[in-house]
């Protein structure tokens, strides 16, 4: 299929396990967690999909761990789109997924898939961010003003360390 990554060897692939993510000459690659958080789906409801759409196929990289480049991601959009709010079956909708590959003019793919990675890089990006802002606000472990005064610690009104 045109857009889908046409090596089958590993090498140049990132380990899917590194939460930053990471650019690669093969392109970006996400694991099932990273795509399964993207998409709200659990990652055997992923491994079922793929099972039973032939269309979705990724890579494994040298670890035997899935590896989702920008095709099988916009796949997965559009699958969870057909299933959950156009009510499709698994069946109907990989046939939909023929038929909308048979008919798409390839220039355009190209360009869609551009800005979809684009888009999907920014998601990614700013969940890693929110992420961050999570943790580090829950690392204050309760320093809170009025902690510290009550256990005698503190400064004062002056500035003075009590």
């Amino acid at each position: 299929m045109t857009g889908c990554p046409s090596s089958s060897t590993s090498a140049g692939l990132r380990d899917a396990t590194d939460p930053a993510g990471a650019e690669q000459e093969a392109g970006t690659y996400y694991s099932i967690g990273q795509i399964s958080e993207l998409l709200g789906v659990k990652p055997h409801i992923l491994r079922y999909w793929e099972r039973s759409i032939p269309q979705i196929a990724p890579r494994k990289n040298a670890y035997g761990r899935r590896v989702y480049g920008s095709y099988e991601v916009n796949l997965l959009f559009r699958v969870r789109y057909l299933l959950q709010e156009a009510r499709y079956t698994v069946d109907g909708a990989s046939r939909r997924l023929w038929q909308e590959t048979a008919r798409v003019d390839p220039g355009l793919r190209a360009q869609l898939a551009e800005i979809r990675d684009d888009l999907l890089a920014a998601l990614v990006a700013s969940r890693s961010v929110q992420r961050a802002i999570e943790e580090r606000a829950g690392d204050g472990s309760g320093d809170t003003p009025g902690a510290s005064k009550a256990s005698g610690g503190g400064t004062g009104t002056d500035g003075t360390i009590l």
